[in-house]
């Protein structure tokens, strides 16, 4: 089975404005060592 790809012009804009909301949150919320994987420790 595909991998169902998303049609922007498809989508109702205030969904979609309310999921970038929600990521941009969840990003925001995440801790600098969470954040910044490829960084190590020294």
């Amino acid at each position: 089975m595909k991998p169902m790809g998303l049609n922007e012009e498809s989508l109702d804009p205030k969904v979609l404005d309310d999921e970038k909301d929600i990521i941009l949150k969840q990003i925001e919320n995440t801790p600098d060592d969470k954040r910044t994987n490829c960084k190590r420790k020294a």
